[in-house]
C-alpha cells in the first residue's frame, strides 16, 4: 500500500501535523465502529512504521511521548517529500 501517496491525495496543505496526519491515517484506514472510525493503536503504529524510517519514527514517538520536547520543537509530515521533521519553536 502506498500510504505517502494516499495522504498526499487526501490534502491539499503540504505541511500537516502530527494530529492532522494521525486524523488523516485514521479516516483513510480506519473502521466505523458505533458512528465513529477508529484504527487500532497497532494498525497505527504499523503504518507510520511503514512511512518512515526508523530515526523518523523514533524522533516523532519522542516528541509526541514528550512535553518538555513539545514545548521547545514543532513536529511536522511535509507531503512533497514524505517525511517528518522537528523544527524549533
Amino acid at each position: 500500500m502506498d500510504y505517502k501517496s494516499d495522504i498526499q491525495s487526501s490534502t491539499t496543505k503540504h505541511i500537516l501535523s502530527f494530529n492532522e496526519l494521525e486524523q488523516i491515517i485514521v479516516r483513510l484506514y480506519g473502521e466505523e465502529q458505533n458512528g465513529h472510525i477508529v484504527l487500532q493503536p497497532d494498525k497505527f503504529a504499523s503504518i507510520l512504521k511503514s512511512i518512515f524510517d526508523r530515526d523518523i519514527y523514533d524522533m516523532m514517538c519522542a516528541f509526541v511521548n514528550s512535553s518538555q520536547l513539545q514545548s521547545v520543537l514543532n513536529w511536522h509530515y511535509d507531503t512533497r517529500d514524505g517525511q517528518g521533521y522537528l523544527t524549533e519553536r
